[in-house]
């Protein structure tokens, strides 16, 4: 068997479904759209002409022993992989999750989970933005849908402050610490476990269903005062203007208040972009937060010219914000494999001339 063949659910695993509604979804605008290279802006454009996204259903899958390998891989005991559990791995992550899971069994190393336990792992785990949009609402649903069955939730292993993150929403949606299964990618088998599947697709698709937990922990915590903020990118240490210092003067000059979400909390960070009025930032996971703004709020994100993304796009579109793609040109070599993940150029006088022109 090839490391990408794989199997379907069982005719019998479907257990629930629900109405993912239809939306629209306006194309971007975008400054600077002629840096764009034309393969990254035909990996973006085939999502922004979609306009009317159709209704889907959301379907409560249950599967009985199967084991859990890699970003949230699903396998049978004949160690095929379910296709509905492949998300953004590619078959070498796959086939390195089968090895794992083989040599897990062959050893007895293996964590044994009873159930019913809801699968609330993809790849970028650790990750902020994919774990608000792509992960926490499985949380939802599943405990909405089946508010009886003493669910408890497979959630990220992580430390720090995305630990911190996981926590503190989960607690905002009213799920206990004492119910979370904390996944590393050792291979777990579990005797009933619970998938959500139809919420999201990274950079293609998001259902308006993803918003409902988000509005709750919105609810729960006060507005920052700030009503124009500036999010600044200081770790990782890459994706940040040449001149990241000089820009932050500027700004500062302007009323904005400049924000590093990694020295703030959750509820912070909820806070400071339920209160703004405007957003400026680089692309990053931070940006994420703009699910909590309210309806009008402007937000101008700057992009690597070559970067792919329509994520931000997506939450932007839902949210009903002023959104403006900023393209800007790299300003040195990548710093890590992907080609957008080096340093963005801007000038004073551009960066005044966009401030006033996002103003209005």
């Amino acid at each position: 068997m090839s490391s990408i063949d794989a199997i379907q659910f069982p005719a019998d695993s479907i257990l629930d479904c629900l109405s993912s509604p239809s939306f629209h979804a306006n194309k971007p605008v975008i400054v600077h759209e002629d840096r764009i290279p034309s393969d990254v802006w035909t990996a973006m454009n085939w999502a922004w002409r979609i306009g009317d996204f159709p209704e889907r259903k959301v379907e409560i899958i249950k599967l009985r022993d199967v084991f859990v390998s890699g970003e949230g891989l699903v396998f049978n005991h004949d160690l095929n992989v379910f296709h509905r559990t492949i998300t953004q791995q590619i078959p070498d992550h796959i086939e390195q999750a089968r090895i794992a899971l083989k040599t897990a069994i062959a050893s007895g190393n293996l964590k044994e989970i009873d159930g019913p336990a809801v699968l609330c792992v993809k790849p970028g785990w650790g990750n902020y933005g994919h774990w608000l949009i792509e992960m926490l609402p499985k949380v939802s649903v599943a405990a909405q849908l089946l508010p009886d069955a003493n669910l408890k939730f497979i959630v990220p292993g992580t430390t720090g402050l995305m630990n911190d993150v996981i926590e503190d929403s989960l607690a905002l949606i009213g799920i206990d610490i004492e119910r979370l299964i904390k996944y590393t990618p050792s291979p777990m088998r579990v005797r009933e476990l619970i998938l959500v599947d139809g919420l999201t697709a990274h950079g293609s698709y998001m259902s308006p269903l993803v918003f409902g937990p988000l509005d709750w922990i919105a609810s729960q915590v006060q507005p920052g005062e700030s009503q124009r903020i500036y999010i600044r990118r200081k770790i990782p240490a890459y994706r940040q203007f040449v001149n990241e210092d000089e820009v932050c003067e500027v700004l500062a000059r302007k009323g904005f208040t400049i924000v590093s979400p990694e020295e703030h909390c959750f509820r912070d960070q909820v806070s400071f972009f339920k209160g703004a009025k405007q957003i400026l930032g680089i692309t990053s996971a931070a940006l994420t937060s703009l699910c909590f703004c309210g309806p009008g709020t402007n937000v101008t994100m700057f992009y690597p010219s070559v970067m792919p993304d329509t994520f931000y796009w997506f939450i932007a579109e839902h949210r009903k914000l002023k959104f403006k793609d900023i393209r800007c040109e790299l300003g040195g070599a990548p710093k890590t494999h992907n080609a957008w993940d080096g340093a963005l150029k801007i000038s004073p006088d551009e960066l005044l001339e966009l401030i006033e022109a996002s103003a209005r």
